[in-house]
């Protein structure tokens, strides 16, 4: 399963990086609705999400419920409620609290589905994976099924054409010819130092919702703010002295806010300045990884690839870098370490950028009264 998956992943990069050029001149993003042919990848946000177009790309969505009824190459979503109504091209990745990939649905190759309740009763072109608390299928599958779940419950109507593979601890309520033919595994959990390791799914779901939860950061602080241009600006063309700079110039900050924070909060009058001390900290904590993101997508895109500037091309590839080198043991503790001083500095540098553009434009100012004095 975990091969399909980044199998997936793959060609999902791979569209995104050979449709760049176009993306970068395209209207991309949408709030709530999208309706009408759209020849690029998009991005459509909102608490109810309505998607009647057709998308000559991949469809990004997430909200609190999404209703997709056109269709798209490929679609990722993600959601409280996950509907499915319309065509999907290729492959579909959805993840949420119910998925619903309904009767009328077609997915022409692979589903990937992750929720509480994952229902699948439409028709898919090839093979479905599917996780959850419960996972109810009634629809024509042309492939292999895939499933993981506590509950698994497999309609009259169900037409599976593949095998059928599911876990042996999960209660199943199949017919009997399915049933007969179906093929079942042990939950493997390895025990380290008594607790229970991650599964191979467990994983999966810890790097998918790293990821989603990634995305939504960068992409909203790039819709609504021009962040990644000032970083951009400040770290263009720099060498790794500049990287080491702000490394340094982070660090101390990163040792120092705590303990001054601790120290305000016992001093008679200090507990709300250092709870806000504190809580900034945190903050900054948080926010570190998505430099680092933006840092190694900016790299791949333009060194590697060599292609030409596109900001939000470049955060989802260093998110999809960052996810990945997150499931790696003792190196994600390496790079996160790394990352936290790096955060404050590059912080630290853009708070210094922005107060060094802003005395040159008053020296500018001054200079322009001397000369308007000099010439009264």
């Amino acid at each position: 399963m975990k091969k399909r998956l980044m199998y997936l992943i793959s060609i999902l990069l791979m569209v995104l990086l050979m449709s760049g050029n176009v993306l970068a001149t395209n209207d991309i993003f949408y709030d709530s609705e999208i309706s009408g042919d759209k020849d690029s990848t998009v991005f459509v946000a909102g608490d109810l999400v309505l998607g009647d177009a057709v998308v000559k790309g991949i469809l990004f969505s997430a909200g609190n419920t999404l209703l997709v009824n056109g269709s798209s190459d490929y679609a990722m979503l993600a959601g409280n409620e996950v509907n499915v109504q319309g065509t999907i091209v290729n492959d579909v990745l959805a993840a949420g609290r119910t998925v619903n990939i309904q009767h009328i649905a077609k997915v022409q190759r692979d589903v990937f589905a992750v929720g509480q309740k994952v229902f699948i009763t439409g028709e898919v072109g090839r093979n479905v994976n599917a996780a959850g608390s419960l996972v109810f299928i009634d629809g024509t599958i042309k492939g292999d099924v895939h499933v993981s779940a506590g509950e698994i419950q497999v309609g009259e109507n169900a037409k599976i054409e593949g095998n059928f593979y599911y876990n042996a601890d999960a209660v199943i309520d199949a017919p009997g010819e399915i049933l007969n033919h179906a093929q079942t595994y042990e939950s493997v959990n390895y025990v380290v130092n008594g607790s229970s390791a991650n599964t191979i799914l467990d994983t999966f779901l810890d790097g998918l919702f790293k990821f989603l939860g990634g995305l939504i950061i960068v992409l909203l602080l790039y819709f609504l703010t021009n962040l990644w241009e000032k970083v951009d600006v400040v770290y263009e063309e720099q060498g790794f002295s500049k990287y080491l700079k702000s490394f340094v110039l982070g660090l101390l900050p990163l040792i120092i806010m705590p303990i001054l924070a601790a120290v305000l909060m016992i001093v008679r009058g200090g507990f709300y300045l250092g709870t806000v001390t504190l809580f900034l900290y945190f903050i900054v904590i948080l926010i570190s990884d998505i430099f680092m993101e933006f840092f190694i997508g900016r790299w791949v895109s333009r060194k590697l690839l060599k292609r030409p500037v596109c900001y939000w091309l470049e955060l989802v590839i260093g998110i999809l870098v960052w996810t990945a080198i997150g499931m790696i043991p003792v190196l994600d503790i390496i790079v996160y370490i790394l990352a936290a001083p790096l955060g404050f500095g590059v912080v630290l540098s853009l708070l210094g950028k922005k107060k060094k553009i802003k005395s040159e434009k008053t020296l500018e100012k001054i200079s322009e009264e001397k000369s308007r004095l000099e010439d009264w």
